[in-house]
């Protein structure tokens, strides 16, 4: 999946087992934390509009991120990984915090 907005493309590399794994591209920010301004295009937003809301309810969570397990400068390009539920989130977690899951 491909989104294009101001001539960047956010693509979506892996989706299953509760978890995105997206290719932010520069200028776009993980804006995960509630009430933030935004520097670039909002990723969260992006994810949202992808993903049904109703059945992925930590995407509006800010408590959680928003699903994001960490993040990149607005400048940066790479890969950002999001949890699509809260089951997902706490197992990611786990993971980077013990370092099993290596970013």
């Amino acid at each position: 999946t491909i989104c294009m907005q101001n001539q960047h493309d956010v693509r979506i590399l892996y989706e299953g087992g509760g978890c995105l794994v997206l290719d932010k591209p520069a200028d776009w920010q993980v804006d995960d934390r509630k009430g933030e301004l935004a520097e670039g295009v909002p990723l969260a937003s992006f994810v949202r509009a992808m993903l049904p809301q109703r059945q992925h309810n930590i995407l509006t969570d800010h408590d959680y991120a928003c699903g994001f397990l960490h993040r990149l400068d607005v400048p940066s390009s790479g890969l950002i990984l999001v949890a699509t539920s809260f089951a997902a989130y706490y197992d990611l977690r786990v993971q980077l915090d013990t370092g099993d899951l290596i970013r």
